[in-house]
């Protein structure tokens, strides 16, 4: 990720805009501002190239498939019995898993053939963690089309391109103790089976998803000695199959006998760039195996279970849990920071689930996030497997709303500093006289040694004649003049490219240091960094003093650099500024993300040799110290596995609770008053605290179940790319609400059971009441204590209180709490405001809940539903401030409804065609399982498109309850799609589509429609038609006088998107079912009235009752009526919101 135009020292991987390579490497970092067009929907080219399309099938992946369905194969879900159980790993080798495999790769082949797609263009067949397929192809428009239609497909997704952007850290977190040999820290306390550095994480497997690992580093080496010699005794036992089923794949520069006992999986995934030979097309400089050039792999590898005891500068480092065993899955590509499809990432997903992994590292990202997302739904699979997921949270920061990998069913991480920090000095001089001026700044650098006073000059000074300024202040490789700058040290401005290629720039030109300035535009960070010349990095507010310095001083000013220093006892830890922050935008901040922080800033670990700016030891072992939340993720992920090999029980949210609550928020070293970062949306929970995470008393779990409500409750639009599992949870959703028994977690993301509370919208001088659910994790009967603060505290933010106080919990016994937040008056208009719940036992453990609330301004329902058999409903909105509230009523309205028949397997469905006027302020399209003939016999789905743009798509897996919304639809005509083919035994059944239109406020409080139903004779099919046997009438209109009518054509099907039916059976048998169906009356006027209306006093935090009266409704014959409505909400020209009327 790119920190305000400049990402951070190890970049995170990040998407890159159509066309743009990102300049940034591995092992130095990109500073170049992504451009403003990247997107989550960014183009899939690299280098000009398309990589291809990710086809998502509707079937659920081997992980969520519960049995049944069109396949009729057994349940493959993990752990279908307990969701939230751990330590359950997919058996891949059962029957069922095997069927279904194949069910599903037959299934990609099919679909994949009816859009003239031939297998061999397929790259990958994706089962466990996602169902589909992959093409690295360019796919025409037609084969496109064609897969959009297929009602077997979920969606179609363009590749997207990411790319990629510890000496003391065990101690500093107390896995190691002062003792020999690291004794007497958190490692010890892991029990005599597991204690020490010589058995931390034993037998654990992470999967780092990467630019793959340097197999002869030490660090993964399985001897006594760290050795790579086949005479050392071995260290490690062998790994049986039940544990791990991965493979070590041969390839350039790596066979399989270089995997050890430590290095128990090495693969790579490159399909994306076409067959064998495309990465070098691309990258001539890449080895086309899971061999890492880059570093990056081998780094976060090594930092999440490197060995213990690898010699480096007269210390030694470690991984966290360094008796793991690392499969690495060469994902990104590349020396100039990667390339990394994701197709290829997905595909790896997939892998290290079936070959058994329980904890994977992801150091990878996007430069956007939003949910539903391909990655995060497949990750969604990965945790329902029970492996934990640790992921960076990006490195955009300080800038808010720029956290990345916000999916809460992973761990998302902050980077923060450690308390070693390398400290570069820079001495300037005006001159060699005893009267010469001098000047000592003080910034960070990792060099060998110092550099003697030497001639220094500003880069522009140094530029060619015909370079562009610009570029040259920046140092860009070509615009120093060798000239003008050998033997001198350069002062280069931050930005534009990357760091490390500033340095080689001016060694390119004959430089011997450089001098890296910050800018204002620039994220005020610098950090030690090896590069090609002695660097020293300065903040922004030096800036203007060395350059005023250089300037001034002409020809005889130099500059020296001072030994760098270390210094042990550095205020930390403190989040970085390049560390992405929250809140999370994709759910409007309803979950609080980035979850907690860990070492991320100059981080030394296992390098690749490759590169040669590298440091390396007299035996040619490559180390680097690298910064990025790249680096403290990998943190994290070493600490989940300590928690599994403790716990091996434990679900992922488990282990991610027990950190999350046990974090802790100041500063441990050097300056101890401070908080370690702004806000909690710089560092979640606080920082990690590996002393308390192994007893944190109580846990916040959650299961698919849960994720599933989540994902309905936040997937905007509600219809859009979730797999099927996750749909048959959003239907049971939507049957509860109906029946008045409506679920709070599907309709809030916020009522997610986490370790943390996160609500976007509290009114002002309102109390809002959370629930969650614990689980106590201790091995003895304890009591639970609410920790009150007189008044709930003394911030802007309060907890009232938690309800039950005082709880006593059995090992492994459940409570449910509820926790009353109140925010204050004086909160409205200052933004997000904090606080804290926590929960003491009577065994000396303490959890603490971070609380993150937004002061809003207004609060209403976004439905309610009256009884068919009321004349009059009330409902209650709360505003946060005292003046006036605007209540506006946009009608009630009777629907328009299609009819129309066909086969259940008819995948091209029929084209309803209809006219959206102008001035429409909302389109409403609806299907009800229970008005099909037979009943709820089938599974059919909607679609709305105009032209080839398919504007909205509704299905529900299983049933026909669609629906479909468009809030200000352009005027135009619009086909409506009603699609089949998931029936095992197609059968014809006949449907209704109701569409309704709202044309925009009344002025009164009331709002009238007249209406008149009639069922007119099916309209004959014209001969052109072929076979066609479908009908498609008006069969009800009871709309507002503004709102038009709409069309429908049951011939019509000049819109180029539609296709016709495949049935075969007459226009006669269709036309005498839907005779059958019973008339209903003549015209009928329809009213709704609303009070208060218009201009309303209201106060802050005071309900204010909202009463609806009906009249001339009628909800008797077939099909039957129903009748839709809206109120809006107003402050002023601000729009508040507004709340949907159902009725029938």
């Amino acid at each position: 990720m790119q920190p305000d135009g400049d990402a951070a020292p190890t970049d995170q991987i990040t998407v890159t805009a159509a066309g743009e390579a990102d300049p940034g490497d591995a092992e130095a970092a990109a500073d170049t501002a992504t451009p403003s067009s990247s997107s989550s929907s960014s183009s899939s080219s690299r280098r000009g190239r398309s990589l291809g399309y990710i086809i998502t099938l509707r079937h659920d992946s081997v992980v969520s498939f519960n049995g049944g369905g069109p396949s009729g194969i057994a349940a493959t879900a993990a752990a279908a019995a307990n969701p939230t159980s751990g330590g359950v790993k997919l058996d891949v080798t059962t029957a069922a898993v095997a069927a279904y495999s194949s069910f599903l790769e037959t299934a990609s082949v099919s679909v994949a053939s009816r859009a003239n797609i031939a297998p061999s263009s397929i790259t990958y067949r994706y089962r466990f963690t996602t169902a589909g397929f992959a093409v690295a192809d360019t796919l025409t428009q037609q084969q496109l089309a064609a897969l959009r239609r297929d009602s077997e497909v979920l969606a179609v997704t363009e590749n997207k391109i990411f790319s990629v952007r510890t000496l003391t850290t065990p101690a500093f977190l107390g896995l190691a103790g002062s003792g020999s040999n690291g004794r007497g820290g958190v490692w010890d306390q892991l029990g005599g089976q597991f204690g020490g550095p010589a058995r931390a994480g034993e037998d654990v497997v992470m999967g780092i998803l990467d630019t793959g690992i340097w197999p002869e580093h030490p660090s993964f080496s399985d001897r006594q000695d760290l050795s790579s010699s086949s005479n050392s005794p071995f260290a490690y036992t062998v790994l049986g199959k039940q544990q791990f089923r991965g493979q070590c794949v041969a390839g350039e520069r790596f066979t399989p006998s270089q995997c050890t006992r430590k290095l128990v999986g090495c693969q790579h995934f490159s399909k994306s760039f076409g067959p064998s030979g495309g990465v070098k097309a691309l990258y001539p400089e890449e080895v086309e195996s899971c061999r890492d050039i880059a570093s990056h792999g081998t780094h976060t590898a090594s930092t999440a279970g490197g060995n213990y005891g690898v010699p480096f500068r007269g210390g030694v480092i470690s991984g966290m849990a360094p008796r793991a065993r690392i499969a690495a899955y060469k994902v990104c590509w590349g020396l100039e920071g990667g390339s990394c499809p994701q197709a290829d990432i997905i595909a790896a997903l997939d892998k290290a689930v079936a070959d058994g992994v329980d904890v994977i590292n992801m150091s990878l990202g996007s430069d956007t996030y939003e949910f539903p997302d391909l990655l995060a739904t497949a990750l969604l699979q990965v945790a329902r497997a029970g492996v934990f997921v640790a992921a960076s949270a990006g490195n955009d920061g300080p800038k808010e709303e720029s956290v990345q990998n916000a999916a809460p069913w992973i761990t998302t991480v902050a980077a923060s500093n450690h308390n070693r920090a390398y400290r570069a000095a820079v001495v300037l001089s005006s001159g060699g006289s005893a009267t010469a001026e001098t000047l000592t700044l003080a910034g960070s650098g990792f060099y060998m040694q110092g550099l003697a006073a030497s001639p220094v000059i500003l880069a522009q000074q140094g530029a060619k004649a015909q370079a562009n300024m610009a570029r040259a202040q920046q140092c860009y490789s070509g615009t120093l003049d060798a000239a003008k700058v050998r033997g001198k040290v350069v002062a280069c401005d931050r930005g534009g490219n990357a760091r490390a290629d500033k340095a080689a720039a001016v060694k390119e030109a004959g430089g011997i240091g450089m001098l890296l300035l910050n800018t204002p535009s620039d994220a005020d960070w610098a950090n030690a960094q090896r590069y090609a010349v002695p660097t020293v990095h300065l903040l922004a507010a030096l800036r203007d003093q060395v350059r005023s310095f250089i300037s001034a001083a002409g020809t005889a000013a130099t500059a020296a650099f001072l030994p760098v220093a270390v210094d042990l006892n550095a205020t930390a830890p403190v989040v970085s500024a390049f560390s992405s922050q929250g809140p999370e935008p994709s759910t409007g901040g309803a979950v609080l993300k980035p979850d907690l922080s860990a070492p991320g800033v100059d981080i030394a670990a296992a390098a690749s040799p490759e590169d040669k700016a590298n440091i390396r030891d007299a035996a040619g072992n490559a180390f680097a110290l690298f910064s990025g939340t790249s680096m403290s993720s990998p943190h994290i992920a070493g600490l989940a596995a300590l928690l599994r090999q403790a716990h091996p029980d434990w679900s992922p949210m488990a282990i991610k609770s027990a950190m999350m609550t046990t974090a802790y928020r100041f500063t441990r070293t050097g300056n101890t008053s401070q908080q370690i970062g702004k806000n909690p949306f710089a560092f979640g929970a606080g920082h990690v605290n590996p002393e308390k995470m192994l007893n944190p008393g109580l846990v916040f779990d959650s299961g698919f179940s849960d994720w599933a409500k989540f994902a309905c409750a936040a997937a905007k639009p509600a219809n859009v790319d979730l797999p099927a599992s996750i749909k048959e949870v959003c239907n049971s959703c939507a049957a509860a609400a109906a029946e008045g028994s409506a679920d709070a977690a599907c309709a809030s993301p916020a009522e997610l059971n986490l370790p943390s509370i996160s609500l976007p919208s509290v009114v002002a001088g309102s109390t809002k009441i959370v629930t969650r659910r614990v689980t106590s994790v201790l091995n003895t009967t304890a009591t639970f204590s609410a920790v009150q603060q007189p008044g709930g505290g003394s911030g802007p933010l309060r907890v009232d209180s938690v309800t039950p106080a005082s709880f006593t919990l059995a090992p492994g016994a459940s409570q449910e709490i509820q926790i009353a937040v109140r925010i204050m008056d004086a909160a409205l208009g200052g933004g997000w405001v904090f606080a804290s719940a926590m929960l003491q036992s009577d065994q000396d453990t303490m959890t603490r809940i971070p609380i993150a609330a937004k002061a809003s301004q207004f609060e209403a329902p976004p439905q309610v539903k009256p009884s068919k058999d009321s004349t009059a409903f009330s409902y209650q909105i709360t505003p946060g401030w005292r003046g006036t509230l605007d209540i506006r009523n946009l009608g009630l309205a009777a629907p328009t409804i299609l009819r129309g028949s066909m086969m259940s397997s008819n995948r091209d469905g029929y084209p309803h065609n209809i006219t959206v006027p102008a001035g429409t302020s909302y389109l409403r399209i609806s299907m009800f399982a229970g008005d099909l003939q037979p009943a709820s016999c089938c599974d059919l789905d909607l679609r709305l498109s105009q032209g080839l743009q398919i504007v909205g798509s509704s299905w529900t897996p299983g049933a026909a309850d669609e629906q479909i919304w468009v809030k200000s639809p352009d005027p135009g005509r619009y086909t409506v799609r009603v699609l089949g083919g998931y029936d095992k035994a197609p059968r014809r059944v006949s449907y209704y589509v109701y569409v309704w239109m709202l044309s925009g406020s009344s002025s009164t409080s009331s709002s009238s429609s007249s209406s008149s139903v009639s069922t007119p004779d099916p309209p004959s099919v014209p001969e052109a038609m072929g076979g066609m046997e479908h009908t498609s009438s008006v069969t009800g209109s009871d709309t507002p006088p503004a709102a038009p009518s709409s069309s429908a054509s049951p011939g019509d099907t000049s819109d180029t998107g539609d296709a016709t039916s495949n049935d075969d059976t007459s226009i006669a048998a269709n036309a005498a079912m839907l005779q059958q169906q019973p008339r209903q009356g003549t015209a009928n006027p329809v009213s709704m009235d609303v009070q208060p209306f218009g201009r309303t006093p209201v106060r802050p935090g005071q309900a204010v009752d909202v009463q609806l009266s009906f009249s001339g409704l009628r909800f008797t014959g077939v099909p039957p009526q129903r009748y839709f409505g809206m109120i809006e909400y107003s402050k002023g020209k601000q729009q508040l919101g507004s709340t949907r009327i159902d009725v029938w």
